[in-house]
C-alpha cells in the first residue's frame, strides 16, 4: 500500500523521471559524470544545505570517463546518500560501482520504473478488505486486513505497507480500500484477483522471512553488489530475484523461458485453444517457503502504466516439496485483441 503524493492517479515514481530533461540542474547534455556530480554538489551548496543533507539519485545511459575521485570524496566525506543506476545496453556499470558499490543496470522502462516504486510512499495502518458482497463497503464478516510497519528485524526487506490476508474464500474476489480518511486512487474501482485456497495470488505465497534470498545469492558465489535482489551481476538483463523466484542459475548467465509444463525459466505466454475458446495461457513457477510474492499482470501494448491484474481461470500444480507451477487461463478473443502480453511481479517479504 503505497501513498499519491499528487492524488491524481499515476506513479510518483513514473512523473519524477519524466521531469528529468537533458541538462538537467545544469549537468550539461552529454555523458560527463564530473559535470553531473559538480552540478549536484553545487545544487547543495547553492540551497545552504551541507552535502550530507540529501540524497542523490544518479542515472546514466551511456560511458564515460571513470569519476574524479576528488569529487567522489566529497560525497564521501559529507555522508550523502547516494544510488547509481544504468540505463540501457550502453552504460556502464564498472564507471557507476565508483559512485555507488552497489549499483545497477537496467534494460527497460519497467525495470527502471520498478527500482524506483520506493518514490511511491508506504503508508502503514491503511484498512483493506475482501468485497465479498460487492457492495463496496465492508460489513462486520468480511475480512480485513492493516497495512503493516516495517520490522527492524530483516534487515534486507521493508515491510511498510504490506498487508496480508489469513483466510479468504476461493474464486475471484474484489479488493478495497476501506475506512475513514482514505480513498482508493489508482484504480479507482475495486481490485478483482483470483484466489486459490486461501491465498491471494497477489500476496504472500508462502510464509518465509526473506533470509532464503540471501543464502542463495552466497550459496551461489554473489558478493556485495552482485548478490543484492535486483543486482543484474553477469549482464544478462535478469535480476537476481527473478532467477531466484523462477528457479534459475544464480551463478551464470540464464535467459532461460518456461517450457510448457517445465519446472524453471522465465514465466511464458501462448495462445491455447480449448473447447472452441480462445484463451491467452500464461505459465511460471513459483518457488515455496521464501515468503515471495508474484502478481501476474497484463498489457496490450507493453506501456509502463497499462499493465493491469489478469483475473482469468487460474490452476495450481505441484512440481515438488520446493515448487510449484501456475497457470493461468485469460480469455482472449482474437477478433478484438490483436495483441496480449504479460508478466509477474516479484516481491521479497
Amino acid at each position: 500500500m503505497r501513498q499519491d503524493g499528487y492524488e491524481d492517479g499515476v506513479l510518483d515514481v513514473i512523473e519524477a523521471l519524466v521531469a528529468i530533461q537533458s541538462g538537467h540542474i545544469g549537468a550539461g547534455g552529454g555523458t560527463d559524470f564530473d559535470a553531473a556530480l559538480t552540478a549536484v554538489i553545487g545544487q547543495y551548496a547553492g540551497r545552504g544545505k551541507g552535502i550530507g543533507e540529501g540524497n542523490l539519485l544518479f542515472l546514466s545511459d551511456g560511458a564515460a570517463s571513470t569519476p574524479d575521485p576528488a569529487l567522489i570524496g566529497q560525497l564521501n566525506a559529507g555522508g550523502v546518500s547516494r544510488k547509481a543506476v544504468g540505463v540501457g545496453e550502453g552504460a556502464s556499470l564498472s564507471q557507476l560501482q565508483a559512485i555507488d558499490a552497489d549499483a545497477v543496470k537496467v534494460l527497460s522502462s519497467n525495470e527502471l520504473i520498478n527500482f524506483f516504486l520506493g518514490v511511491e510512499r508506504p503508508v502503514v495502518d491503511v484498512p483493506i478488505f475482501v468485497d465479498l458482497d460487492g457492495n463496496g463497503v465492508r460489513n462486520g464478516t468480511e475480512p480485513e486486513a492493516t497495512s503493516s510497519v516495517d520490522n527492524p528485524f530483516t534487515i534486507r526487506a521493508n515491510e511498510s505497507g504490506g498487508f496480508m490476508f489469513t483466510s479468504i474464500p476461493g474464486g475471484t474476489q474484489a479488493f478495497r480500500v476501506g475506512g475513514a480518511g482514505w480513498s482508493q486512487t489508482t484504480p479507482p474501482q475495486a481490485i478483482v484477483q483470483p484466489v486459490i485456497g486461501n491465498f491471494v495470488l497477489v500476496g504472500v505465497v508462502e510464509a518465509g522471512s526473506g533470509a532464503e534470498f540471501a543464502a542463495a545469492a552466497q550459496a551461489a558465489g554473489l558478493q556485495g553488489g552482485d548478490a543484492l535482489p535486483m543486482a543484474i551481476p553477469f549482464e544478462d538483463g535478469i535480476q537476481n530475484l527473478l532467477k531466484y523466484a523462477f528457479n534459475m542459475d544464480l551463478s551464470t548467465p540464464d535467459t532461460s523461458t518456461l517450457i510448457p509444463g517445465g519446472d524453471s525459466g522465465l514465466p511464458a505466454g501462448r495462445v491455447h485453444e480449448d473447447g472452441g475458446q480462445t484463451y491467452w495461457r500464461f505459465e511460471f513457477v513459483c518457488r515455496r517457503g521464501a515468503g515471495l510474492t508474484y502478481t501476474p499482470v497484463k498489457s496490450t501494448d507493453l506501456s509502463a502504466t497499462s499493465f493491469e491484474p489478469m483475473v482469468g481461470q487460474v490452476t495450481e500444480s505441484n512440481i515438488d516439496a520446493d515448487w510449484k507451477r501456475v497457470t493461468v487461463d485469460e480469455s482472449c478473443d482474437p477478433a478484438t485483441i490483436s495483441r496480449c502480453y504479460s508478466r509477474v511481479i516479484v516481491g521479497l517479504p
